[in-house]
């Protein structure tokens, strides 16, 4: 496996309590939730998300309890706006939600200890409908090409195939019962012969 490598302004892995970065505040995160944080900053922008999502997600991700706004914004030294969007944007994507504690009139943050829903979340609101709209305009391109080129029209028909075992394969991943994912294999033989 590939080793992650940290951009300059990330943590590395191996860091002592100098070379922490002063923009955090280290007695509100502590070096191996920053460590931890960067990881997952570097994943979540991997697949097209603001470091920020990924960093904010982590602390709450790594904490016992619920953090409020507050907490978040001086932890990572950014400004209530920038934790609010962040807030809203976890909680659309399904990954996190806003709690109430007792005897507090604030509104805390937490996350799902389930980490597969997280992703599952994330998979079926975009990828499942990226793959949706590729197939879409594939079937549409093949209706077009059968009448001018047949052979183009075989290949798109082929790359639509694909896609709509691939998303048969992602849905099933995402939304199965365990029961049900014998069905995987069948899907990833056919996937392994187009």
């Amino acid at each position: 496996m590939d080793k992650i490598q940290y951009k300059e302004n990330s943590v590395s892995p191996l860091i002592s309590s100098s070379d922490v970065d002063s923009q955090y505040n280290t007695s509100l995160i502590n070096e191996q939730e920053l460590v931890f944080s960067n990881i997952i900053a570097d994943l979540v922008e991997q697949w097209g998300f603001k470091r920020l999502l990924g960093k904010v997600w982590a602390l709450l991700y790594l904490r016992k309890t619920a953090l409020s706004p507050i907490q978040i914004q001086e932890a990572f030294a950014i400004s209530a706006g920038n934790v609010n969007t962040v807030l809203k944007e976890l909680q659309q994507w399904g990954v996190a939600k806003r709690v109430k504690v007792p005897n507090d009139r604030k509104y805390y943050y937490k996350v799902d200890e389930h980490l597969w829903r997280s992703i599952a979340n994330v998979f079926k609101a975009r990828e499942l409908r990226i793959l949706d709209d590729a197939i879409e305009g594939l079937d549409q391109l093949e209706t077009q090409l059968k009448q001018k080129n047949a052979y183009q029209a075989s290949q798109v028909e082929h790359v639509s195939k694909t896609l709509q075992i691939a998303y048969q394969f992602s849905n099933l991943a995402v939304n199965a019962p365990i029961d049900k994912m014998s069905k995987l294999t069948s899907l990833v033989k056919i996937l392994r012969n187009l």
